[in-house]
């Protein structure tokens, strides 16, 4: 996450922790920004979206409940993405309903003749093959770290803060 964003949540954070004037268009505001990046990352853990969205919404509705209880905080971004896997393993139970969502990507150039697009849809699906292959000899705690640094772009700390674990590991 970029440093004038994290400012903007911290500021955000603030507001709605104080309970001043403007505290509910600061939660709506957290809840417009975060509400969907949380449900994607939620599907890392689960394939049933209405739970992930009954979690996702839990996880608002527990923040607006126990404002006044809230303290300030670091990162809002990993508190948010902390409180939802929270709320999806205490929804789960169980951790072996991890799954892993495979997406179909469609790939289509049409500068390309015919012949070269085949053979590029060869190469890529060859490719998708042994990312995936790959993929699935990881732990589903590695997937979820890879899953923060390269999609969520965090940082090596919050990733460490998050998955709790040390730098070294």
């Amino acid at each position: 996450m970029k440093k004038y964003e994290s400012d903007k949540y911290n500021i955000l954070w603030k507001k709605f922790v104080a309970g001043e004037e403007d505290s509910k268009d600061a939660f709506s505001s957290l809840y417009n920004d975060f509400a969907n990046p949380l449900f994607i990352f939620g599907q890392q853990f689960s394939a049933d979206e209405e739970l992930i969205k009954d979690c996702v919404q839990g996880v608002f509705v527990r923040l607006y409940a126990d404002r006044h209880k809230l303290e300030p905080i670091e990162n809002v971004k990993s508190y948010l993405y902390i409180s939802l896997k929270n709320a999806l393993f205490n929804a789960l139970k169980i951790e072996n309903r991890f799954t892993s969502r495979n997406k179909d990507t469609e790939y289509a150039d049409n500068a390309l003749s015919p012949e070269d697009a085949y053979i590029e849809e060869e190469k890529l699906a060859l490719q998708e093959q042994r990312v995936s292959r790959t993929m699935e000899q990881l732990t589903p705690r590695q997937r979820e770290i890879l899953y923060y640094r390269y999609v969520e772009e965090l940082s090596y700390d919050d990733i460490c803060r998050l998955m709790q674990m040390n730098y070294q590991s």
